[in-house]
């Protein structure tokens, strides 16, 4: 596997109003620093995400050793999301706050 291609382990929680359905799913990310990095420094990295149309409302909980993030919802564009999940629901200044606490 290419060094600038990280292996991203997201959970995929996919809300309809008649049932809740969950599925896991292996992407491939070459967004590069500080997301890289973020996912070979933690043990998770999910994103929650709600189709609305032509918005995506999502929100990224990353987990390493006992500590976790949880960061706040918000609304993206359905070909933003599918495009990039990860740049879209973390912001990259967000993304640089959470790696440096991984090494705290």
């Amino acid at each position: 596997m290419k060094s600038s291609i990280a292996l991203l382990l997201m959970t995929l929680f996919l809300l309809s109003s008649f049932s809740l359905k969950a599925e896991q799913v292996k992407i491939y990310s070459a967004e590069g620093y500080p997301y890289k990095l973020l996912i070979n420094r933690t043990n998770t990295v999910k994103i929650y995400y709600h189709e609305d149309g032509e918005a995506v409302n999502c929100r990224t909980e990353i987990q390493w050793g006992k500590a976790q993030v949880k960061t706040s919802a918000m609304q993206v564009s359905s070909k933003k999301f599918a495009s990039k999940p990860l740049l879209s629901c973390l912001p990259r200044e967000q993304a640089k706050a959470v790696l440096a606490s991984t090494f705290n």
